[in-house]
Formats: structure tokens, sequence, C-alpha cells
């Protein structure tokens, strides 16, 4: 592509920043749909250690984990009645030697994050020993998952792990009004991503970049978190919404809750520039859907069927990353060979990728909208294609949360998420394990709300 062109491109993606269009009005959307996260994110599952009584492991990538409270009910206090301490359980203790050990001989760090791991085992086998409930129990594997410190290995229990498989899976479902949200730093309101097609948030006419101001007469965003507690709530409930879209006066809205449920979905459109050259637009809001990658694929056929379009813009500003399979497959419509290295402790393994071209996608000019919510396997993706001369990237500095995490089943049930490997690029393999990609091109159009 020529740099006239290319420039064009650039200016393009400026002025729609600018306007706060996410995408254009004759956007279409993707035949399969699936709803948001109900917890978090895991991968396709590859059983490795056959053993039931063994931790399992499979390969994943740390996200934000998403939790939704449930509404509360009005209850009764209870009368104070003498606490009768339940005995130890051997079920919970040989849990828990599985989790340790798993950290054990897994764990991404070897000096834990300045953690006497040794003694952290006989502590915690103490406090077990002495008896717990079995929520007081998987309260305190999480505690012990959170000490590493990482921010991004997470312990899950047994119905914890049963939501996360059927989100996966696409079999969950969840009753609310249907967005994909993010909270602008310093803002005190939702601006919206994306809504799901046949949700109360579509069928209402709402849109990206539209704010979502209160709910039920309160603020949504309380002390810099979500109050999801206001936003679900049985299917039928109504809804009380005041919405602001960019450059008009706040409105009531009033919508009813309705259960959700599907693929999740890739917003896509096709672009012209002044010089009437067509341009592909496509949002990656997540990895954590299994079919992500089959969308993706299916959309650059799209691209192609008529006018093969001069470049592609891949807005990965909200990906927080998800499974493995995804980033691989997503990755071999634009590059072929060595991706880079996943690294463990002393010993790394290349990442190869068997490329796939669909209408030139190999060779298309790319352009990658970043900034601070993209993550983990986003962040990778991002950072490979910037890596090998691929993409261009515009936006805000990442995290560089780079850390890999594979997942452990241990035989009650549960899961943890361990941080094993981390990344290092191949041509910048100072760039690796929690280091930020180079910071790319300024924009200063860039905000949502």
């Amino acid at each position: 592509m020529s740099r006239r062109i290319f420039s064009i491109l650039i200016l393009l993606i400026s002025l729609s920043i600018n306007c706060q269009v996410l995408f254009p009005s004759n956007q279409t959307t993707p035949k399969i749909i699936r709803s948001p996260a109900i917890s978090s994110v895991v991968s396709r599952k590859t059983s490795i250690l056959p053993s039931s009584s063994t931790p399992t492991e499979t390969l994943a990538l740390s996200s934000s984990i998403v939790a939704f409270t449930e509404v509360p009910t009005s209850t009764q206090t209870p009368t104070s009645t003498p606490t009768i301490r339940p005995t130890s359980s051997p079920v919970h203790l040989q849990v828990f030697e599985e989790l340790w050990t798993a950290d054990n001989q897994n764990y991404l760090y070897q000096d834990f994050n300045g953690l006497d791991w040794d003694e952290i085992q006989k502590e915690y086998r103490n406090i077990i020993n002495s008896g717990l409930t079995v929520d007081e129990f998987y309260m305190l594997l999480k505690e012990l998952v959170i000490r590493l410190g990482d921010d991004h290995s997470a312990y899950f229990d047994p119905v914890e792990v049963s939501n996360v498989d059927a989100e996966t899976n696409g079999d969950y479902k969840f009753i609310g009004i249907g967005i994909l949200e993010t909270i602008v730093e310093g803002k005190n309101y939702l601006t919206v991503v994306l809504t799901f097609p046949g949700s109360p948030a579509e069928k209402a006419g709402l849109k990206a970049h539209d704010n979502i101001l209160e709910i039920i007469s309160m603020p949504i965003v309380e002390n810099g978190d979500i109050r999801f507690d206001l936003i679900r709530s049985t299917a039928g409930s109504p809804i009380d919404i005041i919405v602001q879209s960019p450059s008009e006066e706040p409105r009531n809205l009033r919508w009813v809750r309705e259960e959700i449920s599907g693929n999740f979905p890739v917003p896509h459109s096709s672009l012209v520039s002044p010089l009437w050259k067509q341009f592909g637009y496509i949002l990656l809001a997540s990895f954590r859907d299994s079919n992500v990658d089959e969308n993706v694929g299916e959309i650059l056929e799209e691209f192609g069927a008529n006018e093969p379009i001069e470049g592609l813009i891949i807005d990965n500003r909200f990906n927080r990353g998800g499974g493995s399979d995804v980033l691989i497959n997503l990755i071999s419509y634009f590059i072929d060979g060595n991706a880079g290295f996943f690294v463990h402790r002393e010993q790394d393994h290349q990442l190869m990728i068997e490329g796939k071209d669909i209408n030139g996608s190999q060779s298309i000019p790319l352009v990658i909208l970043i900034g601070p919510d993209t993550a983990s396997f986003g962040d990778i993706f991002s950072g490979i294609l910037s890596d090998h001369n691929r993409a261009h990237l515009i936006g805000l500095q990442t995290e560089g949360n780079l850390e890999v995490l594979h997942i452990y089943d241990f035989s009650d049930g549960s899961r943890a998420w361990i941080a094993r490997e981390s990344f290092r690029p191949v041509l910048n393999p100072e760039q690796e394990s929690e280091k930020k990609w180079d910071n790319p091109a300024p924009n200063p159009f860039f905000e949502l709300g």
C-alpha cells in the first residue's frame, strides 16, 4: 500500500474516533451471536495429565474477572447462637495440597514474589486442620492464590468452574440489558462498547459510545466499580435508565430485562476513504469465545467477496484476552512461521503459526487500535503483529500483561489459573515478561464518551 493511502487510513481512524463513531451506521453483525462473560475466560480444554486426582493442565490466558453481584433480598436478623466449628476434612487437605503443589511446580516466578512458599504450606495446612466450612475453605484457597500478587492467577470453586465452562461453550445464559461496557478513567458513568443483537439495549436504539449515567435513579459507577446489581435481575423486570448520546441531552428510557444467550458478537463494517478506497473494520472485544476466530475468517471472506479491501483496522482496545486457540487461529490469518516464544522459568518453546491467507490477509496493511484495556492474549496479539512489522499500533499504552495462565483442575471439581509462562517476541526479545510494547503512535482523539 502506498504511503499516501496509508496516511489516509490513519486520518480516517483519527476522524472516526474524534467523531465518537466506533463503527458506521451500516454495521453488519455475524450470523452467530453469543452473550457476554458471566465470570471469566478459559480456553478450549485439552487434558494433559490423565489422573482425576492430579491437577489437569490447560493453556489459557488471564483476563479481567467479571463478577456480577446478585440483587440482595431482605432477611431477618438471626438470633445469636454459639458457633460450632466443623472438623477438618480429608478432602479439603487433599485439594489444598493439589493446589499448593501445582503452584510450587509451575508458577512462573520461582521466588514466588518474595513469599516463603514452604512456610505458607504449613500455615494454611494448620488453618484447614482447625476445621473450616465449605465456604470458608474455598475463600481460603482464593486468598492463597491472591497472595501470589501477580493480579492474574486465580482460583475457582466447583460452582464457578461450571459457569466458566458453560461460558466458553456458549451454553450459558444471563438476564440483563445486553451490552458490553467500559468505564472511562475519571468518569462516573458507563460507555457502551457494543450491544448484543436482539437485546433490550439494541431494541432501544443504544449504540456504541452512548453513555449510561444512572440506573433506577442511582449512579451506575460507585468508587470506580460497575454496579452490576443494578443491571441484572429477573427476566421481565423493568429497568429505568438515563442515557446520553454524544452531543445530545440525557434522556430517560424504560426497558424490560431479558434472558440473553448466544455467541459473542464480532461487529464489523466496510469503510470508504475520501479517495473511494475501501477498508475493513473489525472490533475484537474478547478472545474468550471459541467461535471468534471462525467469525473473523468469515468476515475476511465477506470483505473480499465484492471488491478487495485496501487495509484492515482491528479495534483491540477492549480485548483482555481469552483462549490460546483463538489467538493462534486468529493470528494465522496475518502471519506465518515463528511468532515468538512462551517462556517458563529456564525453558521456552516456539509459538509456530501455520499461516492461512483469506483474500490477501497475509499481506494486507493492518492498523490495530489499543489501550489500557488491551491485555493478555489481546496484548500479545497486537504486539506480535507489530513485532513482525505487520501492523501499525495506534492508541494508548497497554499495561503490558504478557503472563500466560495454565489451568489446573483438582479432584473436587475446583480449578486454578496459574501464571506459568511469559511471552518473548522474536524481533524484539527484550520486550518480554510484563514489559510494555514500544509506545504506539500517539492519538490525541482517543477517548470514549
